[in-house]
């Protein structure tokens, strides 16, 4: 998400992070058991479903509420909530007003996630399965971005769509 960066006016807000810096401490405090510890425990600590699930129902609420007292604290033209499940969990809906997706074919993201992160192939797919599908996904966003070519292109589509909230929060 460096290519929001450039955005100077907006006011970009990552849910990783709020859950992490403001959320977890009160959360490990609410349910250790389900959150984990760093010691002596064998895979991730989000391995069982089910405690994903349950770690899930303490942190999102939390990061929710985080997410919109610091939107409305902004000050911006418009705020960027970075929410990777949005469209999955439809939770954030009543924060935003739009939803813009940043797209490239599965085959680049595929490559692209494999050199970012060490992934295997089969590794990549098997999250991607339990993702929304590209083609629903596409057709939630109000606002699509390709990243499909070159920086430079990336940078001119999100360059044109900060003119257009930058306008539409004019209205």
């Amino acid at each position: 998400m460096a290519i929001w960066d450039s955005v100077r006016a907006a006011f970009s807000l990552q849910g990783k992070a709020l859950g992490s810096r403001a959320v977890i401490p009160g959360a490990r405090d609410s349910a250790p058991e389900v959150y984990g510890t760093q010691t002596g425990r064998t895979g991730s600590r989000f391995a069982a479903a089910s405690a994903k699930r349950q770690l899930e129902a303490i942190l999102h609420p939390r990061i929710r509420e985080t997410s919109r007292a610091q939107v409305e604290a902004a000050g911006t033209p418009y705020a960027i909530l970075v929410v990777p499940l949005l469209l999955e969990t439809g939770a954030y809906r009543d924060v935003v007003d739009r939803v813009a997706a940043v797209d490239c074919d599965e085959a680049r993201q595929i490559e692209r996630v494999m050199a970012r992160s060490g992934l295997s192939e089969q590794e990549v797919k098997a999250i991607m399965a339990t993702q929304i599908a590209r083609d629903e996904r596409l057709r939630q966003a109000d606002d699509v971005i390709s990243n499909d070519s070159d920086i430079d292109a990336l940078r001119d589509a999100v360059r044109k769509l900060h003119a257009r909230y930058v306008e539409l929060s004019r209205r």
